[in-house]
């Protein structure tokens, strides 16, 4: 493995750009118990303490030169510190997805984003930022998700580079450039826009405006919490589909078939609910009736 000396005042490394981008699946991991971190493989130079359950990044878990420990980074006082940490003192690996609402990638939401080493907000630490990407809507490719003490993360590369950028500076899914919305709907309420990232719905960090028209696309979706729209977003130059919260909508704009089935839609369910509940009874009586 490459390092480069990170800290100059303490024995540390950090992992070089080729290490970082080795190990997707492991990446972060939590401590079982009091432990420490090493500057060596052996475990006999110690650097800093670590206690239990703090987050850990492997980003070598699995050494082909010791089966024993792995490549790790550690916050310590605002600093990333690196080295080596037994392995048996590490818990299984969390919060790791690949998202799949990234078809198109994902847009910058903001101007500036900067994509960082790890996925950890350390302003203190140096050389943490590996780039910044500088213009709004400007598209990147999303590799993995991970959270990180309660906040999530994509894993980015732009450019030919590779970072971690916090999620709510980033819209999963892509931009339909040129094409408007069929307008069937407004918003009755300021929205939240959420993705759905492997059957979950995840806050953008985007927020439209009340009154904002759009298209409603999933009438006919299984969550009712949730509405599949498209909107057109004059800053991007392009149409986004995402999910609102149902109740932020106001259906005014809708035709007159769209209003007929969101009538029919609950008397049809309601129906066979009835018929399955009388067919239900039928069946019984019949049985005691034996």
């Amino acid at each position: 493995f490459a390092h480069k000396t990170l800290i100059s005042d303490i024995e540390a490394t950090v992992i070089s750009e080729t290490d970082i981008a080795a190990d997707d699946e492991n990446v972060v991991r939590t401590t079982l118990d009091d432990t420490a971190l090493f500057a060596d493989m052996g475990g006999f130079e110690k650097i800093i303490d670590v206690k239990k359950g703090a987050t850990v990044f492997c980003l070598g878990h699995d050494l082909d030169e010791n089966a024993f420990f792995s490549l790790a980074v550690v916050k310590k006082d605002g600093k990333l510190v690196s080295g080596y940490i037994p392995k048996r003192h590490l818990g299984d690996a969390i919060s790791i997805s690949v998202p799949s609402a990234v078809a198109h990638g994902a847009v910058t939401y903001l101007s500036s984003v900067p994509a960082t080493r790890l996925p950890s907000a350390i302003e203190s630490a140096p050389n943490a930022t590996e780039f910044t990407v500088a213009d709004k809507g400007t598209r990147v490719d999303v590799i993995l998700k991970v959270g990180v003490d309660g906040n999530d993360w994509y894993k980015i590369s732009y450019d030919g580079k590779v970072g971690y950028a916090p999620a709510a500076y980033l819209m999963l899914g892509g931009y339909d450039p040129g094409i408007r919305p069929d307008v069937n709907a407004s918003l009755k309420a300021d929205a939240v826009i959420y993705d759905l990232d492997g059957g979950s719905y995840e806050a953008s960090g985007v927020v439209l405006a009340k009154g904002t028209k759009v298209e409603v696309i999933g009438l006919f979706d299984s969550n009712t919490e949730y509405t599949k729209i498209k909107y057109y977003d004059s800053d991007n130059g392009g149409t986004r589909t995402c999910y609102v919260l149902t109740r932020t909508l106001d259906y005014a704009y809708m035709k007159p078939e769209q209003k007929i089935a969101m009538i029919l839609i609950p008397v049809i369910g309601i129906t066979i609910l009835v018929v399955v509940f009388i067919a239900y009874k039928i069946t019984k009586r019949k049985r005691e009736g034996r």
